[in-house]
């Protein structure tokens, strides 16, 4: 049987923990009780999805409500762990390169054409302003 693979974001052992306000211990303590799914992947590349964390907060959700983990252990082999969160919608961006190391990202429609190009054009200049003039050829104080 294969894993699955996850969507969203990948946490190790110490990033899900802290994300959900428990120890490293716990998470591990949790596994072993089969209150958490164990982690994807073997070795150092086990990993932990959206789903594990959604599964710690209603652990320690109901624990923190005075349910004992037996009773946890019972409803979530009655009713199935928790479903991971919904991934936020994804949205479109306009990127614009005002200069290297400088972008812009708008939502498409949020300034109209003229207001974009006046930004532009304004960053622009403040980012590449005009060559200084060229120094005279003699030395300040004296006549050409």
């Amino acid at each position: 049987m294969t894993q699955r693979e996850p969507e969203g974001p990948r946490f190790a052992i110490g990033e899900l923990a802290d994300a959900a306000g428990v120890s490293r211990r716990a998470v591990r303590f949790y596994v072993q009780r089969g209150l958490l799914a164990p982690p994807l992947g073997v070795g150092r590349g086990a990993h932990y999805d959206a789903s594990h964390l959604a599964q710690l907060l209603e652990i320690k959700r109901r624990q923190e409500a005075g349910v004992s983990l037996d009773a946890i252990a019972d409803t979530f082999a009655v009713d199935g762990p928790p479903p991971p969160p919904a991934l936020p919608a994804r949205e479109a961006w306009l990127r614009l390169a005002l200069a290297p190391g400088v972008e812009l990202h708008l939502r498409p429609g949020a300034l109209t054409d003229a207001q974009l190009t006046a930004f532009v054009t304004n960053v622009t200049a403040i980012l590449d302003p005009p060559d200084p003039p060229d120094p005279p050829d003699h030395p300040p104080g004296e006549a050409p």
